[in-house]
């Protein structure tokens, strides 16, 4: 009889996912629900700055801009890069967050996308792989054995 307790392997694969996907959500989804629901408008880059000391792949960029009442605003900038100090960037803007759409934003951390397409590659093999056997076809046997 075959457990239904997580292996190892099982919580190691959960571990792994978690990062990327909490990094998708909070460096892609909402930016991208903020950006389809703010105000487009103006926003002035102020500086970036590494998030801490040991990940200095991640920058956070801040900026000010003028919200849709007339008031001033400043918060964090999406998109933005430590070269755009200063610079006025078109972005879109929701309450404290400002959302510029292009290359910075889209490409969000390298280490992040690597690992969830490696991540869900295997996933996928490891799915199709089980389907094959499952319906009794035996696995296609490797060239090296006989």
């Amino acid at each position: 009889m075959r457990s239904n307790r997580l292996g190892a392997a099982g919580v190691a694969v959960a571990l792994v996912l978690v990062g990327p996907l909490y990094g998708m959500v909070t460096r892609v989804v909402l930016p991208t629900w903020w950006y389809a629901t703010g105000t487009a408008t103006h926003v002035t880059v102020d500086g970036c700055r590494h998030q801490s000391s040991r990940n200095l792949l991640r920058m956070t960029c801040s900026g000010h801009w003028t919200s849709p009442d007339g008031g001033p605003r400043k918060g964090r900038v999406f998109g933005a890069d430590p070269d755009s100090r200063g610079t006025n960037l078109a972005a879109h803007v929701s309450g404290d967050h400002a959302v510029a759409l292009n290359t910075e934003f889209l490409m969000g951390d390298p280490l992040e996308l690597v690992l969830m397409l490696a991540v869900g590659g295997y996933l996928g093999y490891r799915v199709l792989t089980r389907r094959k056997t499952r319906k009794g076809a035996r696995p296609t046997p490797r060239s090296d054995t006989p």
